[in-house]
């Protein structure tokens, strides 16, 4: 009888003990997230980074709760935190929920009644992220964070969940396109291992975001892009960026996404696309082979759209582009603007259809050949100008290919002043 009455003497202590440890986590988990709560109201008044900062020295100290939860406790806590659901404190689940996840979180396997009540409580949390636009507003970060440290099946999962209520509110944010640029910035193999259907899904959406920025709001080119300070940049920029990544795989996706946007658009989008990823510190960038090959791989796939009816700044920018690159993007640029006119004439360029059709020519011979027509971006700027100048120099005599070519126009074409007879 005595051992008995010992069982339950220790039985009721650890009762006790375990729901004096949860009101302490509660009263403590409470009193952190009206810090967090308050210090972005604040900061959305004040603008004081200091405020964001404390609230990631705030966040860490779930790191020790989150620890020692069940996930089923876990989960109503998390429950919890979206009742009168509001943009501050979405944006608090989210960090919680990314801390957790960058702990290793024991929500990596979850029963399907679990992992129900997770997708709910996720679907309204983006839902009021999505129309989030507050100062303080990172909520496509921190899910690319989850995203990037979650098992494949949730990550796919999250990406899904996004990707409908992006349509859902009309693309009308920035929200997918940002979390494209930020998965693929903090982990781009995660990219890759994505679902071939949920990553274009993803890729779907963003293209749509930069379709509405573009046609709706008519977005300027970012010229100043903040790198330290990227948690929220517009819809343009996040795509270009993800374009001219190392990551070759999204990259080409993308390429091909772009291919399905209505027909009436795609000009002015793949464009606009052509300025910004020129704007951008990676366009530079030679010694990364991967960015390279993103780089070609869209100039030769989307510049015979983008430079479709050739104006003055379409070929002014085509000139920019080739004077800022290696060589094989200015080829590359230059075929592109040669096959394209071909195809859409509209009397802009000074030279004939005999001359494009040579170049052309090398162009094919170049590919069987395995050879280079364009052997610099000096080479290529000069074949620009010579298809819209009123005098073309005669430097264009130099090379064989280029003589070939320019040996269809007649003399006057040419500035020959200086020229010897011979």
């Amino acid at each position: 009888m005595k051992i008995i009455n010992s069982i339950k003497v220790i039985i009721l202590s650890i009762v006790i003990s375990n729901s004096s440890f949860a009101e302490i986590n509660n009263k403590e988990i409470n009193e952190l997230i009206l810090k967090l709560e308050q210090n972005l109201k604040t900061y959305e008044i004040t603008k004081a980074s200091s405020l964001l900062r404390e609230n990631i020295e705030i966040i860490d100290k779930f790191t020790p709760i989150l620890n020692t939860i069940a996930k089923e406790d876990k989960i109503e806590l998390f429950s919890s935190l979206t009742d009168n659901l509001d943009e501050f404190k979405a944006n608090i689940f989210l960090k919680i929920l990314s801390k957790d996840f960058e702990n290793k979180s024991n929500l990596e396997v979850l029963s399907i009644a679990d992992q129900q009540k997770l997708d709910n409580l996720l679907t309204k949390v983006v839902d009021v992220s999505y129309k989030n636009e507050k100062e303080s507003h990172d909520g496509a970060y921190e899910i690319a964070k989850i995203i990037s440290k979650a098992p494949v099946n949730l990550a796919n999962n999250l990406v899904n969940i996004t990707s409908r209520i992006a349509e859902l509110n009309n693309n009308s944010n920035n929200f997918s396109s940002n979390i494209l640029y930020q998965i693929n910035k903090i982990d781009p193999d995660k990219v890759n291992q994505l679902e071939v259907e949920v990553i274009n899904n993803l890729i779907k959406q963003s293209l749509k975001e930069v379709e509405n920025e573009i046609v709706l709001k008519k977005a300027k080119v970012n010229n100043n892009i903040n790198k330290e300070n990227d948690l929220n940049i517009d819809s343009l920029t996040a795509v270009s960026s993800a374009i001219i990544s190392s990551n070759i795989n999204l990259s080409k996706k993308i390429t091909e996404n772009l291919k399905n946007i209505t027909k009436n658009k795609q000009e002015e989008i793949t464009f606009k696309l052509v300025e910004q990823t020129n704007a951008l510190e990676e366009w530079n960038v030679v010694t990364d082979k991967n960015i390279l090959q993103s780089k070609l791989n869209f100039v030769e796939k989307i510049y015979p759209t983008a430079f479709i009816n050739i104006d003055s700044n379409k070929i002014d920018k085509a000139v920019d582009i080739v004077q800022s690159s290696d060589a094989k993007v200015a080829n590359k640029t230059v075929e592109a603007i040669v096959n394209s006119y071909i195809e859409n004439n509209n009397n802009f360029f000074k030279v004939d259809n005999e001359f494009l059709e040579r170049a052309q020519e090398v162009f094919a011979s170049d590919k069987i050949n395995k050879t280079q027509f364009i052997k610099s971006n000096e080479q290529g700027e000069l074949f620009l100008k010579s298809l819209y100048q009123d005098e073309i120099s005669s430097t264009v005599f130099q090379d064989p290919q280029m003589s070939y070519i320019f040996s269809t126009l007649p003399a006057s074409n040419f500035a020959l002043s200086n020229v010897s007879p011979n």
